[in-house]
This record gives C-alpha cells, structure tokens and sequence, in this order.
C-alpha cells in the first residue's frame, strides 16, 4: 500500500509540477500578449495622432483656398466691374502663364476710338509687396517690346 500512495503521490506532484509549468507557460505567453498589444496600441495611437495632423493642414490649406483661385477669382470680378461701368471700352483678360498684367484695359470714346490704354495687376493678398509696381512694369516692357 505504501507504494501506491508514493506513485500517487509522485502522480500528483508530476500533475502539480506540469499544473505549474503550463501557468508559467501560458502567463509568459500572455505577457508576450500584452507586450505586442501594447505596441500595437502605441502604433495606432501614432498613426491616429499623424493623420489627425495630416487631416488638420489639409483643411487649414481648404479654408485659405490655393492662392491662384483667389487671384483668378479676383481677376473675373475686376473685368466683370470694368465691363459693367464702362461698356465702350475694350477688356481683355491676359491668359493664365504670360507675363503681364492681368487685364488689358483699352479706353475708348463714344465713338469706340481707342484712346490709351491701361495696363490692370490684380492682387488678392494679405500684405502688399512694392516689388510687384516694378515686376508689372518689367511686364509691361517685355510686352511692349514683343508688340514691335
């Protein structure tokens, strides 16, 4: 009877040991677990962090418009103006890409004879630069120069 009791108890001691391995096992896996739920957290924490960033600038750059929008909006409504004031006249909107003004204003009598012409930059910023007064005369110079 002896023996049966020492196998048994060598069968339990085997189970508890076993018992206590496969929670070591499993806690050591769950840690790991936890470990990579963390960085995965982390990273998706990141990720969330950047895009609400990305998503920020995007709209701050949606609200102020490209500023070439602005400025042929801005175009549009000074020929519109123009048109609307003084029908006899000539205005000629200058094509996006040529260096020149912006519009090509023709004055002209009632008669529909030209009379002078003026030459309209259209600006649609916050700060004015005074660079822009000689960049508009160098224009003009070079379009003049080509009309020759």
């Amino acid at each position: 009877m002896v023996i049966v009791f020492t196998a048994k108890r060598r069968v339990v001691e085997q189970k508890r040991g076993l018992d206590a391995e496969i929670a070591r096992q499993i806690a050591e896996q769950v840690a790991g677990q936890h470990a990579d739920w963390d960085l995965r957290d982390r990273e998706q924490t990141k990720k969330i962090a950047d895009l609400e960033e990305a998503l920020k600038e995007a709209h701050r750059i949606a609200r102020r418009g490209p500023s070439r929008w602005r400025g042929e909006v801005l175009e549009t409504a000074v020929e519109d103006e123009l048109r609307r004031m003084f029908s006899f006249d000539g205005i000629v909107p200058v094509p996006n890409g040529q260096h020149c003004a912006d519009i090509d204003y023709k004055v002209r009598d009632r008669r529909l004879r030209d009379c002078g012409q003026i030459v309209i930059e259209a600006k649609n910023a916050r700060h004015w630069y005074p660079a822009w007064i000689d960049r508009a005369k160098e224009n003009r110079r070079a379009k003049v120069r080509v009309r020759r």
